[in-house]
């Protein structure tokens, strides 16, 4: 892959600085000793390149084993086979002098922020130049440059009505339709695709401006800087056309590394290059951004905010069960190892001393046998992991190493590590392990082991890891588990979540939740109170239509034939388009200030659940042996929308607890007002281990629709203080959603109702034979909930709340 370059003056490889070594591998000669600077698998890359004959084509360029080697691990190559990597400045040489060396090596840099850190530049680098480039006296370390991820006319505008800005635009946009104002957006491309509907195609159709009979905008897209891949961004921009078909659009590539999209941000709010955004949208995350700390892509979004330009980033389409939090729990190295055959079957000799002479990390959080092992599934070949810890990058102060082990479900093969020196000083200086799943079977399930190398006291006191593209917890995990992160997560800026525009009151299942917390200010100094973000800060739609993007993507539950755009990538831009409207209302550009217009957004969005992925029913009673307030029976439920997650077969779904005077003979659960089913067939009812009521002292039957559960007790068995605890499969009936894959439903908050409006009913009978009913309910009103920030923007509210 190739990306277009704003500093493209090329010297030839083979121009060397006086006395330099070749350090290309050759017959009787030493390998080179591969620094432990290079970091995100570059350091395995280049052994490769060195140390395997097969790894290297004509002319020193790399092997199509080798380029199959940096695609697995999400690296870019150009046309000369150099790898796009992120070089962190140590600040002993200066930035023009260092830049020269760089050139006389044949690295070509492509963009430089010296203002991150010590100074980074993205770059592509030979491999046969990347030892000595890493040995540099300028260099702190080299990084593998990941590919980003984003988070995803004559096509109606679909959004329009749920976030009501039909209504704000007017008929024939009499009203505001975004007029004055500029729109910037970042994704991979805009106009690479030749096949049809090109870019052109969509200017001429009226789903882009530019076209000289387009009866609202005939301004052209300001493209800053392209890059040739599957351009989301049009798909961006068609978006926030169909919202403000009266804005100027201007277009920047976020490929090319972090140090190339900050600057393009930064880009498209220069007016000299011909933009001056008055809104910047994004839908992209790069894999490495800091989890604890502003990074420089965060740091840029900042920096726009802080000259009141509103920024929206995609909060990402990874939910709960997609990651892992939690405070550093170490046991030491030798009571990790005697685990062994006491609670852990995993070979523990397989893991150097030198790399858990500081411990096991300690998954279990309660009292008992502690755990050093947790189970994952990777569903896709192409997932990845990436752990971090709470420790500042690229400043010097990496003051702790942890390592990865991932196990075989047996325990007694080690199929992946990543054992990188992570400290200042001939490390990375960057507290990131990663491991991607290639090789792996999506079958099987496998164990990850976190070790810390030293034993001196850590500073670092969190640990936290995110998977990517097929990445499943299986053991040790939360429904609220936060995962969103990086710069959609900066204060100033707004990370959008997602909500399908034909179920505007509920939202996606694979929203990002949150909240953030940040522990570091830019200087890395630790914050003397962690600052808590409520991230996401807001919601739109998804699911809608673009001319072609993602290509195939229709959809049954509408109409036509066009792809339909989900993901908060496609929720972000509604965002953007709903806030030119906002500043054309306001007064134009820089009328509405960043935090006003967050303000506004948040205190005008929809009614929502407040409390997601979970429902409760209490029902008390006055009657007979009972008094109100003393006997309650309590059914709760929890579980979050995706199929493919441990809420299909999560056997602590349910919770009923009880306490009163007499026992209680049968519980009845009829989903049929929410609009569900159960379907023993994709998880049968099973008691969780959990549960003081076994599966011994429960009958379970389901009615002939499988609409309605009964639970019957063992005489005596459910009395005051008893909770049952239970799971089965649930899916949405046809009419709301249901596929022939049976991959929805499961949800906690559809037994709430929130699909229909009206909750699942709870009947129970106590010992005495008295009914007791109550309705399963999802807790509405306005504030914050981790998976949708604030809610559903409304664009007539927010223009309403104008002066």
């Amino acid at each position: 892959m190739s990306f277009l370059r704003f500093l493209s003056d090329r010297f030839a490889p083979s121009t060397l600085l006086a006395g330099s070594l070749l350090l290309t591998a050759l017959p009787g000669l030493a390998l080179p000793v591969t620094p432990e600077n290079l970091g995100l698998g570059l350091r395995e890359i280049v052994t490769d390149y060195h140390g395997k004959p097969e790894a290297q084509a004509q002319a020193g360029r790399p092997s199509r084993q080798l380029l199959s080697e940096i695609e697995e691990r999400r690296g870019v190559t150009d046309d000369e086979g150099r790898v796009l990597v992120e070089i962190y400045l140590s600040g002993k040489t200066p930035l023009s002098e260092f830049k020269r060396i760089l050139q006389k090596l044949g690295v070509e840099v492509t963009a430089e922020v010296p203002t991150y850190a010590r100074g980074v530049l993205s770059a592509y680098l030979p491999l046969a130049r990347a030892v000595e480039v890493a040995r540099l006296p300028g260099v702190s370390s080299v990084i593998l440059s990941l590919k980003p991820f984003t988070n995803v006319g004559t096509v109606p505008p679909q959004g329009a009505s749920v976030l009501k800005t039909d209504l704000v635009n007017g008929t024939n946009c009499s009203g505001f339709c975004g007029a004055g104002i500029t729109v910037g957006v970042l994704s991979d491309s805009y106009a690479s695709a030749t096949t049809p509907p090109t870019a052109a195609d969509d200017v001429a159709s009226f789903d882009l401006p530019r076209a000289p009979n387009n009866p609202l905008n005939t301004q052209s897209v300001v493209v800053i800087q392209d890059s040739g891949t599957s351009d989301e961004g049009r798909g961006m921009l068609q978006i926030v056309h169909d919202l403000a078909p009266k804005a100027k659009l201007c277009f920047a590539t976020a490929n090319g590394g972090q140090p190339n999209f900050a600057s393009n941000i930064l880009r498209l709010a220069d007016l000299a290059l011909g933009c001056a955004a008055s809104v910047i949208v994004d839908d992209i995350i790069y894999l490495a951004e800091p989890f604890f700390s502003d990074g420089i892509v965060a740091q840029a979004a900042d920096t726009v905010a802080g000259r009141g330009i509103p920024y929206f980033s995609s909060a990402g389409n990874r939910e709960s069960q997609r990651g892992y939090l939690s405070d550093v729990r170490l046991i030491d190295d030798a009571a990790g190892r005697a685990l062994q055959g006491n609670g852990e079957n995993i070979n523990f000799a397989l893991i150097p001393i030198a790399s858990s002479a500081g411990g096991f990390h300690n998954f279990n959080a309660g009292a008992g046998t502690p755990a050093v092992s947790q189970t994952l599934r990777f569903s896709a070949t192409g997932a990845s992991l990436f752990f971090q810890w709470d420790n500042p990058f690229s400043l010097g102060r990496v003051d702790t190493d942890f390592d990865l082990f991932l196990f075989s479900a047996d325990g007694q093969t080690l199929v992946k590590s990543s054992t990188g020196n992570n400290l200042p000083g001939g490390g990375t200086d960057q507290p990131i392990e990663n491991f991607n799943a290639s090789g792996l079977s999506t079958a099987l399930d496998y164990q990850l082991v976190i070790t810390r190398k030293a034993t001196a006291a850590p500073t670092a006191t969190k640990v936290r890891y995110v998977g990517f593209s097929g990445v499943l917890v299986r053991e040790f995990f939360s429904n609220n588990t936060p995962i969103t992160f990086g710069h959609n997560s900066a204060a100033g800026a707004q990370g959008v979540a997602a909500y399908f525009f034909q179920t505007p009151n509920t939202p996606e299942g694979f929203n990002s939740p949150g909240p953030v917390t940040i522990y570091f200010d830019t200087a890395g100094n630790r914050l003397a109170s962690p600052q808590l973000r409520l991230k996401p800060d807001i919601a739109a739609v998804d699911g809608v239509n673009t001319t072609f993007f993602p290509p195939g993507g229709d959809i049954s539950q509408d109409p036509d034939s066009f792809p339909n755009f989900f993901g908060t990538s496609a929720a972000a831009p509604h965002a953007a388009g709903v806030a030119a409207l906002v500043l054309e209302a306001g007064g134009g550009p820089g009328s509405v200030t960043p935090a006003r217009l967050r303000q506004i957004f948040q205190s005008t969005a929809a009614v929502h659940d407040l409390n997601p992925d979970f429902v409760q029913s209490i029902v008390k009673s006055s009657s007979g042996r009972f008094s109100l307030g003393a006997s309650a029976i309590q059914t709760s439920a929890v579980g979050d929308t995706i199929s493919a997650s441990l809420a299909v077969t999560d056997p602590n779904a349910f919770k009923v607890t009880y306490t009163g005077g007499v026992g209680l003979n049968q519980l009845t659960l009829n989903l049929a007002s929410a609009g569900v089913v159960f379907d023993p067939a994709g998880f049968p009812f099973t008691v969780s281990p959990a549960s003081t009521i076994t599966a011994a002292q429960v009958t379970a039957s389901l009615s002939a629709n499988n609409t309605t559960l009964t639970l019957t007790f063992t005489a005596g068995a459910f009395t005051s203080g008893q909770t049952l605890i239970f799971g089965i499969d649930r899916d949405l009936v046809a009419a709301y959603g249901q596929t022939a894959a049976n991959n929805g439903g499961n949800g906690a908050d559809f037994i709430g109702g929130q699909v229909t409006g009206q909750g699942s009913t709870v009947v129970f009978i106590d010992s005495n034979g008295t009914n007791f009913t109550g309705r399963a309910a999802n807790i509405l009103g306005r504030g914050y909930a981790y998976l949708d920030g604030f809610g559903l923007i409304d664009a007539l509210a927010a223009v309403g709340a104008l002066p």
